[in-house]
């Protein structure tokens, strides 16, 4: 599998650094590897060879935006019904 994009990708497309601090890099990176393997079920799906040679950064965007939700619900813990999460 591939993975579609990289931390610096990640903190301009998904979280910029100040959301992240404190989280190690390893558990960020393991979130993209997650979201690019989602990416690659859609892409199989729609019947593209896989794994991708090249990408454009629209496809590194969607990927940090999902690794970006599991960053903040399931690493930072993240609560939108808790009104200091809002």
């Amino acid at each position: 599998m591939s993975q579609y994009a990289t931390l610096a990708e990640f903190a301009r497309y998904g979280l910029p650094t100040v959301a992240t601090a404190g989280l190690d890099d390893d558990d960020i990176e393991g979130c993209i590897q997650a979201a690019s393997s989602t990416a690659e079920g859609t892409l199989r799906g729609r019947g593209y060879t896989l794994p991708l040679t090249s990408w454009g950064a629209d496809l590194s965007q969607i990927v940090s935006k999902l690794a970006a939700y599991d960053v903040l619900f399931h690493l930072r813990g993240a609560n939108p019904a808790d009104p200091a999460h809002a």
